[in-house]
């Protein structure tokens, strides 16, 4: 009799179990209007959203006009509104991971996802960032893109980089037609662990003052920069380090300097390219063999600096010299022949 009474339980527990709906996900909505026995603003306090509880993976989260919540810990998140006036701040010490089946992030025009000295926000898979507000990271913040997988980050919102963009998971790409904007800025690309091979693919347009080089956490990996957009400096520097196992690009996109504070800077060896380059105003610099089978174009006050021996500019594409003067290696120029060199000079 106790053994059948035992069964019996065992089958009775079996049934609810079984009847029992998997854990669905849930809509949140920020309300940090009430008495709440936590941090007022705090992202991981129950009581600062309705219905009371903490997003999670799978969940969504809306943060209304007025609010502002602070991420202070690690969370996740799949679908994230910023709305209205509402403000999300990834404080020091805090991380939120996109990630789970179809994320995305939508910040209104007069909100603002702001990742702070010392935070992290860390895409997970392939998302859209929508919305016509933006997304700052400041400088000491970071913005990952670390999957296992190919993953595609789609801008519809600004994304302006102030701290660091680090690329962890191989064959990343940034797409559509929205600008990158960086100020004394850095993109780290390669795993944070281990020998594998990481590519960035640059579909936008990148503008600014940055350094694109290697992972500097994990020296064995394997980072590789594609160029499927546009580079191009404007007051300020564009730096391809020397560190980055190899930079390409594709037929039709472009190189550019395009104001006289600006410097485009090769320091790594670039030799298979086919883009167009157009250099002017502004400085090309020279640091490593650098060949393009695309157009060149040498206007408006351009120059091109070619650092030593070992070092030079070839065109085999189209190239030569527009309107006004040029320089090469601090001379004056009426005329462009290639390779160019570090002992090249021309006659003005």
């Amino acid at each position: 009799m106790a053994q059948n009474w035992h069964r019996t339980i065992i089958a009775a527990v079996a049934a609810i179990l079984a009847t029992t709906p998997a854990a669905r996900a849930t809509n949140y909505v920020s309300n940090p209007s009430f008495p709440t026995p936590c941090a007022y603003w705090s992202w991981d306090c129950p009581n600062n959203w309705s219905p009371v509880g903490v997003p999670g993976n799978g969940d969504s989260a809306t943060i209304q006009n007025g609010h502002t919540i602070a991420v202070t810990d690690s969370e996740a998140i799949t679908t994230l509104v910023v709305s209205g006036t509402g403000q999300l701040e990834i404080e020091s010490g805090g991380v939120l991971r996109v990630t789970g089946s179809s994320p995305s992030v939508s910040v209104a025009p007069a909100s603002g996802l702001a990742v702070l000295d010392g935070g992290r926000l860390v895409i997970e898979t392939t998302m859209t960032l929508s919305g016509d507000g933006s997304v700052q990271v400041q400088d000491g913040g970071v913005l990952e893109l670390n999957t296992e997988s190919s993953t595609t980050l789609t801008l519809s919102a600004a994304l302006v980089i102030n701290g660091a963009l680090r690329v962890t998971a191989n064959n990343v790409a940034i797409v559509n037609n929205s600008t990158l904007t960086w100020d004394t800025a850095i993109v780290e690309i390669g795993p944070n662990s281990g020998s594998g091979t990481v590519t960035f693919t640059n579909q936008v347009t990148i503008r600014g003052d940055v350094t694109i080089k290697r992972n500097p956490v994990n020296a064995s990996g394997v980072a590789n920069f594609s160029n499927q957009g546009l580079v191009e400096a404007q007051d300020g520097t564009i730096t391809l380090d020397s560190t980055l196992n190899s930079i390409t690009d594709t037929t039709g996109n472009r190189w550019k300097v395009a104001d006289s504070d600006a410097t485009l800077r090769f320091n790594k060896t670039a030799t298979g390219l086919v883009g167009h380059f157009l250099v002017g105003p502004g400085t090309l610099v020279i640091d490593a063999p650098v060949t393009t089978s695309g157009l060149f174009g040498f206007y408006n006050g351009a120059s091109v600096d070619i650092i030593d021996d070992a070092d030079s500019l070839n065109v085999t594409g189209t190239g030569g010299v527009g309107s006004g003067n040029h320089y090469l290696n601090g001379s004056n120029c009426t005329s462009a022949s290639f390779p160019m060199t570090a002992d090249q000079s021309c006659d003005g």
